[in-house]
């Protein structure tokens, strides 16, 4: 009686099947994070850029008879 009431649970702390599954879970989600942190700095970074080509482009002069 008393093995029938332990046997299940030592096989349940001692399975290993279910590992797997959480790190490609942590893994994942680490590398959906990162994409994220690319993503913003991109974003942010974009527009500033933009607006210095483009006064540069505006101040530009351009002659073609020269």
């Amino acid at each position: 009686m008393k093995q029938y009431f332990y046997t299940p649970r030592t096989g349940f702390v001692r399975d290993e099947g279910g590992a797997i599954t959480v790190d490609w879970i942590v893994l994942t989600a680490a590398l959906v994070m990162m994409g994220m942190a690319a993503a913003f700095l991109v974003g942010t970074n974009v527009p500033v850029l933009a607006n210095k080509v483009g006064d540069h482009m505006a101040n530009t002069d351009v002659n073609p008879y020269d």
